[in-house]
């Protein structure tokens, strides 16, 4: 499936990712919603889309650029397109919403508010948004 691949990356995923995940997929969308808890390994993807995470209950090794993040439960955690994440470590439990967005939607949208043809989210200004 070339637009899950573009937007969702090849993984690593849960070997049961399919039976307990709803995935709604377009060329330009993609929206996961957990069914029932998963657990994952840790490792790291990319992909070509900007990446929103918010999980039902906190996740505490999230690695983003070989850096550790702890997300707190119903917190949103933005990732960049191209930015290798995953986690830095086993995880169990984990339910979360997930959506990801191609990055020329992004970026097509910043052009027609700011002007700029590139858009990457700043991290740390995000984050302090969301822990404030």
């Amino acid at each position: 499936m070339p637009a899950a691949d573009k937007l969702l990356g090849n993984g690593p995923y849960p070997d049961s990712f399919k039976q307990k995940v709803d995935v709604f997929l377009s060329s330009e969308f993609a929206i996961l919603k957990t069914k029932s808890p998963l657990s994952f390994i840790s490792g790291k993807h990319v992909h070509d889309s900007f990446e929103f995470i918010i999980p039902s209950n906190s996740m505490d090794n999230h690695r983003l650029e070989g850096k550790d993040y702890y997300i707190p439960a119903n917190r949103l955690f933005p990732i960049n397109s191209g930015q290798f994440h995953g986690p830095g470590k086993p995880m169990y439990n984990i339910s979360l919403l997930g959506v990801n967005i191609a990055r020329d939607i992004i970026n097509e949208a910043v052009y027609q508010f700011l002007g700029e043809a590139k858009y990457t989210l700043n991290m740390r200004v995000i984050m302090l948004i969301i822990t404030s």
